[in-house]
């Protein structure tokens, strides 16, 4: 208030900057008003109308209970934290008004990201967009499925966690761009039920590191590893495209693949209010 007065009480400011500075200020304690710290146990609804949702602390959705979050609404990190799921989310978006999980650190520090736990209550997540997060999605054997988002900017941006599960929980991955991931685009650790198909992945992998863009991994002896992966569009990636590492030697992955001529489909769909590194 002092900084302000001071600038307002200038006779060198003319009368169209101080009106100015009076607008720019009012609007800082608009959104100051409008934000909503979020941490700790969360269900019901997050609205649009309490933006941005600032994370300053862990937050977790209980088993039993479901968090519904609507379009348009802005998710914010402002530490290294996870929003976890015993329960289950519910993140719809639509084409016009998308939701966002991002960082709000400055700089730009890594958030941990999304965790899923449940396994069997299935969280659905559409026209979101993930970025700065260790994990976009972390779903351990935890059914799921996400379509029409982009993951930018993330350590990994899929985990699809399936080990010690014969059975593991169904996830589906669709119509989503991947890009600019430090690491793996999406892992894939002993999931045979997990179906990933018309996806955009590009510019992945890009630390000293081999990472494939789309990796599966066998961890232990007697698992499995045969998702299928289909329809995708796989280019530009700093190493591997698809790469499959049998940690144990017991040679499980047997992933169906659709290798054909893949049609690079309009995005028009997608989210991409870019923000920056992007191509």
């Amino acid at each position: 208030m002092c900084l302000l007065h001071l600038l307002l009480s200038s006779k060198q400011m003319g009368d169209k900057m101080k009106r100015l500075v009076l607008i720019l200020f009012s609007l800082a304690i608009l959104c100051g008003i409008s934000a909503i710290e979020v941490s700790g146990i969360q269900s019901g609804t997050w609205d649009p109308a309490n933006n941005p949702h600032a994370l300053v602390g862990d937050v977790t959705v209980p088993e039993g209970s479901e968090l519904t979050i609507l379009p348009g609404v802005i998710v914010q990190a402002w530490g290294n934290y996870r929003i976890n799921a015993e329960g289950s989310i519910q993140a719809i978006g639509t084409e016009a008004d998308s939701i966002y999980f991002r960082s709000g650190m400055m700089p730009v520090a890594m958030w941990k990201g999304l965790r899923l736990e449940n396994p069997t209550a299935q969280s659905n997540f559409m026209h979101i967009v993930v970025e700065d997060a260790e994990y976009g999605i972390n779903a351990v054997d935890a059914p799921m499925e996400v379509s029409y988002s982009r993951f930018s900017n993330n350590q990994r941006g899929l985990h699809l966690y399936g080990i010690g599960n014969p059975n593991p929980a169904a996830m589906n991955v669709h119509h989503n761009l991947i890009e600019h991931t430090l690491q793996n685009g999406i892992l894939i650790p002993q999931n045979s039920n997990a179906w990933v198909h018309h996806n955009e992945v590009r510019y992945n992998g890009n630390v000293p590191q081999y990472y494939g863009a789309i990796q599966l991994s066998n961890q232990s002896t007697g698992g499995q590893n045969n998702p299928i992966i289909e329809y995708n569009y796989i280019h530009s990636n700093y190493k591997q495209g698809i790469t499959a590492w049998d940690v144990v030697g017991r040679k499980r992955h047997q992933s169906h693949y659709q290798i054909q001529p893949y049609r690079r489909q309009s995005h028009r769909h997608l989210p991409f209010e870019c923000q920056r590194d992007c191509a």
